[in-house]
């Protein structure tokens, strides 16, 4: 039990406390203060040269000469979210809050079918968005290439058309075959109009996952091996969005790059896995695996591998050694 020496000692380490608390919120409130004020006096300034953007591309814009930045394209399908957060917390609601009318918005958009893209500034709103709409290396909007698919006309995806995108990503058959196969089908959608619609669920490749995996590679203390369902156009947009220079830096993060449609196997077949293990000397019970389906993991399990089945709208695989 404390004696009454403790308790004045407590007692004043507390009042002490205050004051320290106290000095840091008045210092807190006038740079607030200072950031307010300037913001306000840049106002005018930002009002004007709205005016004269408007003004330039009311007059310009319509010209088929005219930037596309001033023409524009007729179109709002793509949107692009600017989340402006702070670096750090300690700010009471404001990030979280931030937060979540953007997910609010986020909602109501693709509700209505259209893309987002989010853009980021600030640590906290990143990493609050990210559990949401973030995968496991690339984003990936997983419901984007049906949805598009319907705004073009088809009623349903059937077990065949199905069956047809598992052969082109066990590259069985060509992107030209596979695009026909397609269009056939559907006459009234062109092979751009398609492709379009396949390539929508790719996303962005976040900077911070990239320097966390170079950073990884760096370390050597793990053998890295990639390990990806996918596909000839889905590549091709990969490289588009993040350009050549950081996809070749995601590349020589791996021991091994395996592309189902470059080694002719797809998970979840057993047989994808076992050609890794065996390709490159491993043994099952000294691997992790991590995949955002779940059957992809369980039928690595099934094999004595470990598994991590990161689920994107909780987990980053950043956090793998939280």
């Amino acid at each position: 039990m404390a004696n009454l020496k403790d308790l004045k000692n407590r007692i004043s380490s507390v009042k002490n406390t205050r004051k320290i608390t106290k000095a840091m919120q008045m210092v807190a409130a006038a740079k607030l203060r200072r950031a307010q004020e300037s913001a306000e006096q840049s106002r005018p300034y930002a009002e004007r040269f709205m005016g004269v953007l408007s003004g330039l591309a009311a007059s310009v814009g319509k010209s088929e000469g005219a930037p596309k930045l001033l023409r524009g394209t007729g179109e709002d399908q793509v949107h692009l979210l600017v989340v402006m957060t702070a670096e750090r917390g300690l700010c009471g609601g404001f990030n979280s809050n931030i937060a979540k009318r953007a997910r609010a918005h986020i909602a109501q958009l693709q509700e209505a079918g259209k893309t987002v893209k989010i853009l980021t500034v600030g640590k906290k709103g990143r990493d609050q968005l990210k559990r949401d709409f973030g995968d496991v290396f690339i984003n990936l909007d997983k419901p984007a290439i049906e949805r598009e698919l319907f705004k073009l006309g088809v009623t349903s995806i059937t077990k065949d058309m199905l069956e047809i995108a598992k052969q082109y990503e066990k590259g069985e058959i060509s992107t030209n075959d596979f695009v026909t196969a397609f269009t056939t089908r559907y006459p009234s959608i062109s092979a751009t109009q398609f492709k379009n619609a396949w390539n929508s669920i790719i996303l962005e490749f976040p900077e911070y996952r990239l320097e966390f995996l170079e950073h990884l590679s760096t370390s050597k203390r793990y053998k890295l091996i990639l390990l990806s369902n996918t596909n000839a156009l889905h590549i091709e947009q990969v490289i588009e969005n993040m350009s050549l220079y950081r996809y070749e830096r995601f590349k020589n993060c791996f021991d091994q790059f395996y592309l189902s449609h470059e080694i002719q196997l797809r998970k979840p077949d057993t047989s994808i896995y076992e050609f890794v293990l065996e390709e490159n000397k491993l043994q099952a019970s000294a691997c992790i695996f991590i995949d955002d389906t779940k059957e992809n993991t369980e039928a690595a399990a099934q094999l004595g591998i470990h598994t991590w089945n990161n689920n994107p709208k909780e987990e980053d695989v950043i956090n793998l050694f939280d």
